[in-house]
């Protein structure tokens, strides 16, 4: 009687490469998503730096800080827009100096409503959640 050379995998085999890559996805999914999220936050830290310098800016071309973002002529990339509602508030043309801030509010939803805001005022200063 010949004896056939086998080939192919047996399910013990198949079983164990499965819960090997299963145990790996679970290491590395949660620092993926981690890592999405510090992406995303930094894209945000850059948007309100961006909008800081162009109230900067809009100081001296009208000698006034503008009131909403939207006059500022920024887009903001697509990860800020859906993680995050950016506001100017606290603007004050007629103090001196004239005042503003900036604030990044976490979108309720999304994978950012855990985080802090990030705020920055006339100033440059930043708020606690610029650090975390």
């Amino acid at each position: 009687m010949k004896r056939r050379a086998t080939t192919g995998w047996s399910l013990i085999e198949l079983v164990i490469c499965m819960g090997i890559i299963s145990i790996l996805a679970a290491i590395v999914l949660p620092r993926y998503q981690h890592y999405i999220m510090r992406t995303n936050q930094a894209a945000t830290q850059q948007y309100l730096l961006e909008l800081f310098s162009l109230q900067h800016q809009a100081m001296f071309d009208n000698q006034g800080y503008a009131e909403r973002v939207e006059a500022l002529g920024a887009v903001p990339l697509e990860r800020v827009a859906t993680n995050y509602d950016i506001a100017i508030s606290n603007v004050d043309n007629s103090s001196h100096p004239p005042t503003f801030s900036i604030q990044a509010l976490p979108k309720q939803g999304s994978a950012h409503t855990a985080s802090s805001p990030l705020t920055i005022n006339h100033l440059g200063q930043k708020s606690a959640g610029w650090y975390e």
